[in-house]
């Protein structure tokens, strides 16, 4: 909120995003990474697309749920995860996180929501060397999906 309020913003997104925080006003409320927003609603440290990019990882039953957002735009940057967008705006802190982020997901066997892969935009990740792989919720057995 504070970079798209303040004067370094740039981009195209600029003032949808400043639009947005003038809607929501007073219901906005500032937090950190790693807190819990709501009961099993925690933010997760995802900075690099834009500054404060934020993952949100859900719990329920024992299952975890992590949600990227803008973290990665594309299955290529799976297999290729220092490839960076023209939309992140610090390309070297986007490429860190989408690594740590990938390298949890697969190490933990987390369920994974990335907004901008094909519908539905849930799956898993896994190793392939340096590199990951997805696999969509449509391509594997999952308990309770």
């Amino acid at each position: 909120m504070a970079y798209w309020s303040g004067a370094a913003a740039a981009g195209p997104h600029r003032e949808s995003a400043r639009e947005a925080i003038r809607l929501f006003g007073e219901r906005l409320r500032p937090f950190r990474y790693d807190d819990e927003i709501l009961p099993n609603v925690r933010t997760v440290e995802a900075t690099g697309h834009t500054p404060g990019h934020t993952a949100i990882l859900l719990e329920s039953r024992g299952e975890r749920l992590l949600c990227v957002g803008d973290t990665f735009y594309d299955p290529l940057q799976l297999t290729h995860p220092d490839w960076c967008t023209p939309w992140d705006l610090d390309v070297p802190r986007s490429a860190v996180s989408r690594r740590r982020l990938l390298a949890w997901a697969a190490d933990e066997n987390l369920l994974v929501h990335a907004y901008h892969l094909p519908f539905p935009g849930l799956g898993s990740v896994r190793r392939k060397g340096e590199a990951f792989v997805w696999s969509s919720v449509g391509d594997q057995q999952r308990p309770g999906c």
